[in-house]
């Protein structure tokens, strides 16, 4: 045997000697170490291990089911680009707190300046159009009201003028009759009337057939004046459609060139990036100078930024089907993430989907969290505890009392003084306390605290458990 293995087999001896010495002097795991009352005696028998022990209690405990969660934010957005461009300005970064309505980024996109400067140059030359058209309106308007008034005035006349006419053929008529009267009598007894009587009478009769031709002509006069107005008046009133269907085209123009301008300047809007909400710009994904292709069709434009609000998030889980009919709006869950140690965040559910995914058969359900401090950042990764049920009057025993092996659950007790398997059957489970269905009375000894240091038929020392 060589040297070097001398030396080891050495040091295993030595190590077996301490390791058996060690265990005579301490005696069985769990109970007092062997003692002996002096040189040459025997040692005494070793205690009892001791184990502590609690009797069930009834109380109401709840059903909590654990699932992983996800911590998301309450608002997320991810603002990509509707227009084509280079990047002028960019005043954002990873990590940026930005209020709503912040400018995060403009683009520089000319062609859409040079539309908006065409529609803004067409909406002018439109205004100018409809206002001559206005103007010619008012004209013609203006035109058909003399128009309207020298109609009247013509009418006026030529009734006046028939008036004189009827007038002067009265006394055309009245001025016959004395000359025939005068003449006759003349022909008859000249002695009874003078020679200057019939003449005068004569006279009086040619002036008053002279007044009749004069007032017809004046008749004729009139009517034709009138007729003029009448052709004015119906010119003017050509002019007025004329001139209000150009007033119209003008108007449509118009409006047709400011929607252009309008349209063109919310386009040249979408150059300019502003936050929807308050909250931490989480990636940024291009640089000044940089092209960005807008929006075509059913093709995304170019991301900008990402922003999430997190001062309030939403956790989002699954509940399987077992236990979906029991998830509800306001039921009270606590929230755990491995990255806030020692901490629970506690809520209630805000939204069930109300439905189950055929590939999981699970439920989508959610709860909301103030998060003022920022302690909670979306992505992380927890486990939820959902509060379902009540079980009232309840028989329960501590969580760590219950051994679980390939799904059939037990206990240990203690019963004059040995250890006794108890197989039970549980219901509701809180994390703490489990409900022992079937398996137990209630005035059972329950292995709360050793149990993993005894087992069935071991005698033991049950220690009560001190009251909290």
């Amino acid at each position: 045997m060589s040297r070097e293995r001398k030396t080891q087999a050495a040091a295993l001896t030595l190590i077996a000697v301490v390791v058996v010495g060690t265990f005579l002097a301490r005696g069985p795991l769990g109970g007092s170490p062997a003692t002996a009352d002096g040189p040459g005696m025997p040692l005494t028998v070793p205690s009892l291990r001791r184990v502590v022990v609690r009797t069930p209690e009834r109380r109401t405990i709840k059903r909590v089911v654990r699932v992983p969660a996800d911590v998301a934010g309450w608002q997320e957005a991810t603002l990509a680009s509707r227009v084509t461009g280079y990047v002028k300005s960019i005043g954002v970064d990873v990590g940026s707190h930005v209020e709503c309505n912040a400018e995060l980024a403009v683009l520089d996109v000319p062609d859409l300046e040079g539309v908006l400067a065409s529609a803004q140059s067409r909406v002018i030359e439109a205004s100018a159009l409809t206002t001559e058209a206005k103007a010619a309106l008012e004209s013609a308007l203006a035109m058909a009201r003399q128009a309207s008034a020298e109609t009247e005035a013509g009418r006026a006349a030529l009734a006046r003028s028939r008036a004189e006419k009827e007038k002067a053929e009265a006394e055309l008529g009245y001025r016959t009759t004395v000359r025939d009267r005068l003449e006759a009598v003349l022909a008859a007894s000249p002695n009874l009337v003078s020679m200057e009587s019939v003449a005068e009478a004569r006279g009086k009769a040619a002036t008053a057939k002279a007044e009749v031709a004069v007032e017809a002509a004046r008749i004729e006069e009139a009517k034709a004046l009138a007729a003029l107005a009448e052709a004015r008046e119906a010119a003017a009133k050509a002019r007025i459609d004329a001139a209000g269907g150009a007033l119209q085209a003008a108007k449509g123009a118009e409006s047709a060139a400011r929607a252009a301008a309008v349209e063109a300047e919310k386009t040249l809007g979408f150059a300019t990036f502003r936050a929807p909400f308050s909250g931490i710009v989480t990636d940024r994904f291009v640089d000044v100078g940089a092209l960005v292709r807008g929006s075509s069709g059913s093709q995304e434009g170019a991301r900008i930024v990402r922003l999430v609000d997190t001062s309030k998030v939403r956790v989002r889980f699954r509940v399987a089907e077992p236990d979906s009919s029991a998830a509800k709006k306001e039921s009270a869950f606590r929230l755990v993430v491995d990255a806030v140690p020692g901490k629970e965040f506690k809520g209630t559910v805000a939204r069930v989907s109300e439905a189950l995914d055929l590939s999981s058969r699970t439920m989508v359900v959610e709860g909301d969290l103030d998060n003022p401090e920022g302690v909670l950042r979306a992505g992380m990764f927890g486990r939820v505890f959902l509060d379902l049920e009540p079980h009232e009057n309840a028989l329960v025993v501590p969580a760590e009392a219950v051994t679980t092996v390939k799904r059939k659950s037990s206990v240990l007790v203690v019963e004059d003084g040995k250890v006794a398997k108890r197989g039970i059957k549980i219901g509701a489970d809180d994390g703490i306390s489990v409900e022992v269905v079937e398996g137990l009375g209630g005035e059972e000894k329950v292995v709360t605290t050793g149990k993993d240091l005894v087992s069935e038929g071991d005698r033991v020392e049950a220690v009560a458990e001190p009251a909290k």
